[in-house]
């Protein structure tokens, strides 16, 4: 259960919750000395922390509301497909504006789908069906050599995206599209708060290093949806998918999972992603959880921990618990000191050498921490015994 994503996604909230507190630490002195190391090192600390969120809300006010273009040369995409259910949407309209941004426009063909009112995740499903479908008529007569873009219309920028050096990201990633048909997938964007997930370093051809923009996604779990915001997909893997669509038809299985049944070692990701789900659109299939994807999406959110994801190298499997326990541990360590101060405040005033503002600053930010990661403790499910594969033994894996 910890490791539900509604759990991965709570303990994320919290870890930012923390640092915050963190920053406005205070550490008690007598008035008119001067404060410890300890505690100058804490101010600063904070002072940093203000600056840090004041650049992050910039980041996290919007998805697409400010977008400078980005020179990418796109050879080796023979296609792409924008997927909606509404194209005079405002979902749309952001969707269009990244399209034009990145150079897509001339690539990208828009398909507009009818909503599934009885089975949405069906919907969403029959929707990549149709648009690989299409790919595969269109430039199936290339045998392997062809490979197709799919974006869906809740595209948002990630943070990396406002960078100039994105370019350099996608033109790594696409080099190594060209140069290595043995991939299925590339995400160009993929959900990281999701049990069972290992992003990992891929070595260079000459095994001297490591690539700089393409990571390697793995996970230990098939339900670990991470999305089909963007991606690229090899014509290897079109078919893949399709020859198990054709022989079993829609069996309940999300698009994202029957992807990660299929391919569980050729799918690879850009690093850093230069999009993800926006945080600003509703969500089709399950919108009870909006608010709180509002807030774990957010560009500032997703950049970090796909940063600990990279550079720890460990599987959200351990991250997750060690950062809830860690977080648990801080927020509780908090709570208590800000209620001893409030005691302290109550009953002998006189003798309080605190600061009140930080006082309760302190108490709200570890009530908030321990609420969210037991929001996400709430909200996740018990765990459900995996489906068995839908890929048959004369198929393709």
């Amino acid at each position: 259960k910890l490791m539900n994503p509604t759990m991965v996604a709570a303990s994320v909230c919290a870890l930012f919750l923390s640092l915050s507190h963190s920053s406005l630490a205070y550490t008690r002195r007598p008035s008119c000395s001067r404060p410890p190391l300890s505690a100058m090192s804490s101010l600063r600390a904070r002072a940093s922390m203000v600056q840090l969120a004041r650049r992050s809300s910039t980041d996290m006010s919007a998805d697409v509301d400010e977008i400078t273009p980005v020179a990418c040369d796109w050879a080796g995409v023979d296609g792409g497909y924008l997927i909606t259910c509404d194209e005079s949407s405002s979902r749309m309209e952001s969707a269009e504006r990244v399209v034009s941004a990145f150079g897509l426009s001339d690539i990208v063909q828009t398909r507009v789908f009818t909503a599934d009112p009885e089975d949405k995740l069906r919907g969403c499903y029959m929707s990549h069906i149709a648009v690989l479908e299409e790919a595969m008529r269109t430039y199936g007569a290339r045998g392997d050599d062809f490979a197709v873009l799919i974006l869906e219309d809740n595209i948002g920028l990630s943070k990396a995206a406002r960078k100039p050096e994105i370019a350099d990201t996608l033109a790594g990633v696409l080099e190594y599209a060209r140069a290595n048909r043995a991939w299925s997938m590339i995400h160009l964007a993929y959900i990281m708060y999701v049990p069972g997930l290992s992003v990992l370093r891929v070595p260079t051809p000459e095994g001297t290093g490591v690539l700089e923009h393409v990571v390697q996604v793995k996970v230990t779990d098939i339900q670990s949806a991470l999305g089909n915001t963007a991606y690229l997909i090899s014509a290897r893997g079109v078919k893949a998918v399709l020859d198990v669509h054709n022989a079993n038809g829609f069996t309940g299985t999300s698009i994202p999972d029957l992807m990660a049944q299929l391919f569980p070692d050729t799918r690879f990701a850009a690093y850093p992603m230069p999009f993800h789900r926006s945080s600003k659109i509703s969500s089709i299939v399950n919108p009870t959880m909006d608010s709180f994807r509002g807030l774990v999406f957010r560009p500032v959110c997703t950049a970090l921990f796909e940063q600990l994801l990279v550079r720890t190298g460990q599987p959200t499997s351990i991250l997750v618990p060690s950062a809830i326990v860690l977080l648990s541990l801080i927020a509780l360590y908090s709570g208590v000191n800000a209620a001893l101060d409030f005691w302290l405040l109550a009953t002998a005033p006189d003798d309080f050498e605190g600061n009140v503002p930080l006082t309760v600053a302190s108490a709200v930010f570890s009530a908030v921490c321990l609420g969210v990661i037991a929001q996400g403790a709430a909200l996740a499910p018990d765990p459900k015994k995996q489906p068995d594969s839908v890929i048959s033994p004369q198929q393709p894996q």
